[in-house]
């Protein structure tokens, strides 16, 4: 019985993270990146995965309670806010959602450590991850 839930929460998390597609992404940022650095970083970002997930597991109804947010309607703000963006891609409207400030975009193109953002969170521990965890 245990071993069922075991093998039924690994498989779940393991097909909601996406271990080819999160292979991808990080071969694409890190491609300049040597060796040693990759792998640090690689380390470093499974690390900070995890304990976000693990955070999520252990306090996140909690702290939804907490807030209270029933977990019905943190899904239906979850859906509200993918249909705004999905509106927003097809119609190609640039607004307050995806729309970036002057100094923003200096922060962007400044060179940073790409281990928390956006490896750790949220290609590694992202949304479906972390809904997962609720189920």
């Amino acid at each position: 019985m245990l071993t069922d839930f075991t093998i039924t929460a690994f498989a779940t998390l393991f097909v909601a993270i996406g271990p080819l597609d999160t292979a991808i992404v990080f071969g694409g940022l890190t491609a300049g990146v040597h060796r040693p650095e990759r792998f640090r970083l690689a380390w470093q970002a499974v690390l900070i995965a995890g304990i976000v997930l693990l955070g999520f597991a252990l306090f996140g109804n909690r702290v939804l309670a907490a807030l209270r947010v029933s977990l019905d309607a943190f899904r239906v703000a979850g859906g509200i806010l993918l249909l705004l963006q999905a509106i927003q891609m097809i119609f190609a409207h640039p607004s307050g959602l995806s729309s970036l400030t002057a100094l923003e975009r200096r922060e962007a193109m400044a060179p940073g450590d790409i281990a928390i953002f956006p490896l750790a969170f949220p290609v590694i521990a992202g949304p479906a991850g972390l809904t997962r965890l609720f189920c």
